[in-house]
């Protein structure tokens, strides 16, 4: 039996550039734009006319920033989404479309401005110091791979598991199919083991896929990490492959960051994509292991400046994409408009990664749209 997901052509949406936003927004700069819970309902039809099968939202809870990765309440739609009934409301109408949906979760660190971080700064007899990794208290403590701005919750501390299980669970239970797992390489395999005996419990098919990934990793990060072996790994080279391998048996599957490092390597190349090579790449995972493809995402370069603008390479590297039978496909939004961007998006240049999360532009022609339909729908028949 092969898995929903596997044949899921997935479309990820970054909220607060999709749809919704103001007319005066400026997303050239790290600020709110507007778009909205709302906005990505009211496209159910644009995404049932591409051909999409499952929708992968971005982080919506209440947040110190637009992208929504710097969470102050995990228990909370941020209200610049909208409402719990607005998310509520698009889960449903995924569904009655025949639509599924994926969530992105954070796990593995909150924001500073968080109020359990607040007071265990302010309180080291509250409980919520034992909630953060503090080396030296109240200002020297663990963090998302350096940023200040992001301490590393302590999952490691059955309290800080048990809540955070318990509030993925309560997001769970409003309808939706999977968990995309923000930097699951700093979170503990037991708090994974438990998310997924419970999600498992309430839905067997909902499916747990992690974001596995190395980039920019600096061994003065590796303490940060929970990933088991990761020394070793590290002295082997850190290479993406074995990140992504350490996951088997554990979630049902990881993001496909190493195919998209073989593709982008090819187009760096000018090399022709080779079958032979992504057929030899797939013998090192387990057959049901899930690993969704994609060329690109809000952390990466556009896959159109990857193709150095070249719309027939671009065309080529969709086909490429596409050819990839039962693998879960993933499509970041504005694809199909070929949106790109003058430069490099790099962990070492601060907010280049702007770049690629432009506004739609919903009063232009999707130039690829009727071209990503087709190879849908060829996707779907095979």
């Amino acid at each position: 039996m092969i898995h929903w997901i596997n044949k899921a052509t997935i479309y990820h949406i970054f909220i607060d550039r999709f749809a919704g936003y103001r007319v005066d927004a400026q997303p050239e700069k790290p600020e709110f734009c507007g778009g909205n819970l709302k906005g990505v309902t009211d496209k159910i039809s644009y995404f049932k006319d591409l051909g999409v099968n499952t929708l992968w939202i971005s982080p919506f809870y209440k947040t110190s920033a637009y992208h929504g990765y710097h969470i102050t309440d995990f228990d909370q739609v941020d209200s610049r989404f909208g409402s719990k009934n607005n998310l509520i409301q698009l889960i449903e109408k995924c569904h009655e479309n025949g639509l599924r949906i994926i969530a992105d979760i954070v796990p593995n660190h909150c924001s500073d401005q968080h109020r359990w971080f607040i007071e265990a700064q302010q309180n080291k007899q509250s409980k919520y110091h034992n909630w953060f990794y503090f080396r030296s208290w109240p200002d020297d403590y663990l963090q998302f791979l350096g940023f200040s701005v992001l301490p590393k919750l302590n999952l490691e501390n059955s309290e800080t598991s048990a809540y955070m299980v318990n509030s993925l669970m309560d997001w769970a239970k409003l309808g939706f199919d999977g968990f995309r797992i923000d930097h699951v390489l700093g979170i503990p395999e037991a708090f994974l083991k438990q998310l997924s005996k419970e999600v498992k419990n309430l839905n067997p098919e909902f499916v747990l896929i992690g974001e596995a990934w190395g980039d920019g990793m600096k061994y003065k990060y590796l303490p940060t990490l929970r990933l088991k072996g990761r020394y070793k790994i590290w002295k082997n080279g850190f290479k993406q492959t074995d990140l992504q391998k350490a996951y088997v048996g554990i979630l049902d599957g990881v993001l496909d960051f190493g195919w998209r490092d073989m593709l982008i390597e090819s187009l760096k190349q000018n090399k022709p994509f080779s079958k032979l090579h992504f057929k030899h790449y797939n013998k090192q995972y387990p057959s049901d292991f899930i690993l969704p493809r994609f060329p690109d995402n809000h952390d990466t370069s556009r896959i159109m400046y990857d193709c150095r603008q070249d719309a027939e390479l671009f065309r080529q590297t969709l086909k490429i994409l596409f050819a990839q039978n039962n693998f879960p496909i993933v499509l970041y939004h504005g694809t199909e408009y070929g949106l790109t961007h003058n430069h490099e998006v790099s962990p070492d240049t601060g907010f280049s990664d702007l770049q690629a999360r432009a506004l739609i532009p919903w009063d232009t022609t999707p130039v690829y749209f009727q071209e990503i339909k087709q190879l849908i729908l060829k996707k779907d028949i095979v």
